[in-house]
């Protein structure tokens, strides 16, 4: 029971490590830098204007599709070690219990 303990903590930290690193690297390259305010030249046109703010909406829009696409695979990457995890926890079970009968 213990070796099983001790190896479900292993993978748990082995997990949480590789999602820091993970967050570390993609921050590093500032691929998570914050959208600017929109800066419009103050001699613009309406249109211009506009144009432009449309420009920008559609730069936030395509920023958010990336970022819910990087959660899913991040919820898929958790979903997957759960499941790991699982089936750890499972085969050490397994493995115990022939040691419980003896």
């Amino acid at each position: 029971m213990r070796q099983r303990s001790l190896l479900l903590l292993l993978l748990v930290i082995a997990v949480a490590a590789t999602s820091f690193w993970w967050q570390a690297e993609h921050a590093a390259t500032g691929d998570d830098a914050a959208v600017e305010p929109l800066a419009l030249p103050a001699d613009a046109s309406t249109e211009e204007k506009l144009t432009l703010t449309r420009e920008a909406a559609d730069a936030v829009r395509a920023e958010n599709e990336e970022l819910e696409s990087r959660i899913e695979d991040l919820e898929s990457q958790a979903e997957d070690a759960r499941k790991l995890i699982d089936l750890k926890a499972a085969r050490l079970q397994a493995l115990e219990k022939p040691e419980a009968a003896q």
